[in-house]
């Protein structure tokens, strides 16, 4: 159990789960913040042919497929349980992984790593959308702006120019249509950058989305797949689709170039494609300064939670709130050596301990200090020798004190 406080988390462990993770590999791990990756989908990722992602992690919780002639450049890493290369598929960048399938006609050049702690990451949850009804067409070959607000339809025809002029939107279905002369474009014009939430339908077939003008961000809560871009198109957007397919639009003979983040339940890559993450803003805990998402308080910009913000810049969790588990490892137990444990969850607080206990007499092996990295991790060292009674098993559960 992760003891904090008036609250604890059970788990248990057995020796077949030891075995299996075996001593911890040294080096860096698999990024475990959303905003570094280009690429993450719950389920699948799929790099169509001949394509490249430049830079920015590319991750899943599932399967992460490399098709042939894609290359997967050194400055990104690829973190899946499982991982297939395609044969001619190139991995410059280093990997972590449950299970890895390739062929002698790879390149892997990266470091490998595994056994991978899951879930990498786990998805936001949809955005709330509040459509309206008004609808706005964006005739063919013209141009309209339309400000902030809740609409129900947005449509742009071929060659249609479709300007945000800033701020949030709430939509049910935002639809455009490429065109084979001049493009179809969508931008936002407002400073501090604009957000699209749309419920129903989103499909950006445009030959520019977000290329110029400020930062654009579509946020889509339902379930139908994501068409994002067209073969040959430019595309600098962020695109969150947590229920859905998302699919990168691009050909061998019309390459698309995506620049951002893409996030869905899967994502498809089109041939040809080039995906890199861009500039990446990232927050200094410490500053004095408030910068959310990653951050809820930098005193003394604390008002969320006065006097109460964690050394991560995280507001502490109420008093008597359950910390959770989401996933532990590696460690060997009943060993000669003592191995390093990772404890990733919610509302962790300096202060924690690390229980091990018996399932099925929930006897206490041992209570071990932890080190507090942050809100979401621990780590804790298990000793050498430590006697593991029968009845131990790999399973997780979550109590009160």
């Amino acid at each position: 159990m992760v003891k904090s406080r008036s609250s604890t988390i059970h788990f248990v462990w057995g020796l077949a789960l030891a075995a299996l993770l075996g001593p911890p590999r040294t080096g860096l791990a698999q990024s475990a913040d959303v905003r570094t990756y280009v690429l993450f989908a719950d389920t699948s990722v799929d790099l169509g042919v001949d394509g490249t992602v430049v830079d920015g992690h590319v991750g899943s919780n599932g399967m992460v497929i490399i098709r042939s002639g894609h290359t997967l450049s050194a400055p990104a890493t690829l973190a899946a349980d499982l991982i297939r290369v395609r044969p001619h598929a190139s991995v410059l960048a280093d990997t972590f992984f449950n299970q890895l399938h390739f062929s002698t006609s790879n390149s892997i050049a990266g470091m490998t790593h595994s056994p991978l702690i899951l879930p990498v990451l786990t998805l936001p949850a949809p955005a709330a959308v509040a459509p309206g009804t008004n609808d706005v067409t964006v005739a063919k070959n013209a141009t309209a702006t339309v400000p902030a607000g809740a609409y129900g339809v947005l449509r742009v025809e071929a060659g249609g120019t479709l300007v945000l002029a800033g701020g949030g939107y709430d939509v049910d279905t935002l639809v455009t249509s490429p065109s084979p002369g001049a493009p179809t474009t969508v931008l936002c014009t407002g400073q501090a950058g604009c957000t699209v939430r749309v419920r129903a339908r989103l499909t950006l077939k445009a030959e520019a989305v977000g290329t110029t003008g400020s930062d654009l961000a579509f946020q889509f809560s339902g379930t139908h797949p994501v068409v994002v871009g067209y073969p040959g198109a430019q595309v600098r957007a962020t695109v969150e689709a947590p229920l859905a397919l998302v699919r990168l639009k691009s050909a061998r003979r019309a390459p698309s170039s995506f620049i951002g983040q893409f996030v869905g339940m899967r994502i498809r890559v089109g041939s040809g494609a080039t995906v890199s993450r861009g500039p990446i803003i990232t927050s200094v805990c410490g500053n004095g300064a408030l910068e959310p998402p990653a951050e809820e308080c930098d005193p003394p910009q604390d008002t969320a939670c006065p006097g109460t913000c964690l050394p991560d810049c995280q507001c502490a969790p109420p008093p008597g709130t359950a910390p959770t588990l989401v996933a532990i490892g590696p460690s060997v137990l009943n060993n000669a050596t003592s191995f390093g444990v990772q404890i990733f969850g919610d509302n962790f607080v300096p202060g924690a301990q690390l229980q091990l206990s018996d399932r099925s007499t929930n006897v206490v092996i041992e209570t071990l200090p932890a080190t507090w990295i942050s809100s979401t991790e621990l780590t804790a060292l298990v000793p050498a020798g430590m006697d593991v009674p029968a009845g131990i098993q790999s399973s997780a559960s979550c109590g009160r004190a």
